[in-house]
């Protein structure tokens, strides 16, 4: 053996400071990944390709089954600036998206009644009847609320969205939607807005658009139903007479939802594409 050659090559550890952070992938930090933890790319991600003419689009969003065009759901600045200027000057709030569909339907449901305040399910459900009931389905078959109203049919249907209550209560949790390939709530984050929704004492939904958020990282929907679909009252409701409420045990932790983490808006300079409805455009 060479007279010059090290006995040990292993790194000296010994002065290395204790607090020192860990190196194995465990505890490697974590980086912003091109997929969220569900398998979904993150809308930023997809956010220039849903800028381009929907005929220029390449299917480069990832589904179940292989790839698709991707949609668009934010508005451009300038769009953005004008919706909130006209807010802030007449007090009167323009809900984001395409006149006439579903999505709309609900949110103007929920302007008519008052922003700010909340609504119960009866007052939403007969305010969007009068919404769609004055539009007509684009074939002319019947008007938009007869069509909406008809139970929806199918193995992929949600059990609690195939009648005309399921439906209203689901399109509301996916206009609360901030995360993921379609994020439906987006534009009205844009313009510091969402839609809340709870239950009443009885288990029934209520809903409420609000409009007092300060910046846009405040913007976190509120969704406090109990239950999937939540539009009937609970069987069994009335306490029992004599009965002691359980403790919650010392330390315990619910199994609460963890928090969502919310992309981003985009970034002034990269503004740049138009408008479109709460489900996307195609132009």
């Amino acid at each position: 053996m060479a007279k010059n050659t090290p006995k040990n090559t292993a790194p000296n550890t010994k002065n290395a400071p204790k607090n020192a952070p860990k190196t194995d992938a465990k505890n490697a930090p974590k980086t912003d990944a091109t997929e969220s933890t569900r398998g979904q790319m993150l809308y930023m991600d997809l956010r220039a390709e849903a800028e381009k003419p929907q005929a220029d689009r390449e299917a480069i969003m990832k589904t179940r089954t292989g790839t698709a065009v991707p949609r668009r759901y934010h508005m451009k600045k300038s769009k953005q600036e004008s919706m909130r200027a006209a807010f802030k000057n007449t007090g009167v709030f323009v809900f984001p998206g395409r006149e006439g569909g579903k999505y709309h339907a609900g949110g103007q449901a929920l302007v008519d009644l008052g922003i700010n305040k909340w609504h119960t399910f009866d007052a939403v459900k007969a305010q969007m009847q009068v919404i769609l009931s004055a539009k007509m389905t684009a074939d002319g078959a019947s008007d938009a609320w007869t069509a909406f109203a008809k139970p929806a049919v199918g193995k992929k249907v949600d059990v609690a969205s195939k009648d005309v209550n399921g439906k209203i209560v689901q399109n509301f949790k996916v206009l609360q939607r901030l995360t993921g390939n379609h994020p439906y709530g987006w534009k009205l984050r844009q313009l510091l807005a969402c839609i809340d929704i709870k239950n009443d004492a009885d288990g029934m939904p209520m809903f409420r658009l609000n409009t007092k958020h300060a910046k846009v990282e405040d913007v976190q929907p509120l969704d406090e139903t109990k239950r999937k679909g939540g539009v009937k009252p609970k069987k069994n409701a009335t306490p029992k007479k004599n009965a002691t409420p359980k403790a919650k045990a010392k330390g315990s932790k619910g199994k609460g939802k963890k928090p969502t983490v919310v992309e981003p808006l985009p970034t002034a300079e990269a503004e740049t594409a138009g408008s479109g409805s709460p489900s996307g455009t195609k132009g």
